[in-house]
């Protein structure tokens, strides 16, 4: 198997282990549909997504989301937490306004916004 990076991101929240945690996955076509079931089940969270390279022209990635058992359709918080971990820790925020993730729901585009905090 080639070498993949795994990311544990937890999305709704600013408190580190809180909110809803997903495992995120890049270099999704490097890896079966079989190993990314497999990896689902070994990061044993309550989903994970893999992203890949898009199929449709109107999308700039493809998104595929597992369970430690199944694959499913869709899942927020891991959606929340592959589009920012797309836009602060890899950059994409600096070179656009957000992403259109091809599912199997359909195209859900995402805008990127600067967080405000008061006090700060």
């Amino acid at each position: 198997m080639t070498d993949i990076r795994v990311y544990h991101v937890d999305a709704f929240t600013t408190e580190k282990f809180g909110g809803n945690a997903a495992g995120v996955v890049l270099g999704g076509e490097f890896l079966t549909e079989d190993d990314m079931q497999s990896i689902a089940k070994e990061l044993n969270l309550p989903e994970s997504v893999f992203l890949l390279p898009a199929h449709d022209k109107k999308a700039d990635y493809r998104v595929k989301y597992f369970t430690p058992t199944e694959e499913v359709n869709f899942c927020g918080h891991a959606t929340v937490g592959l589009t920012w971990l797309l836009a602060t820790e890899l950059g994409l925020a600096k070179e656009r306004s957000g992403v259109v993730l091809e599912t199997k729901i359909g195209h859900v585009p995402v805008e990127w916004h600067e967080e405000k905090r008061q006090g700060r």
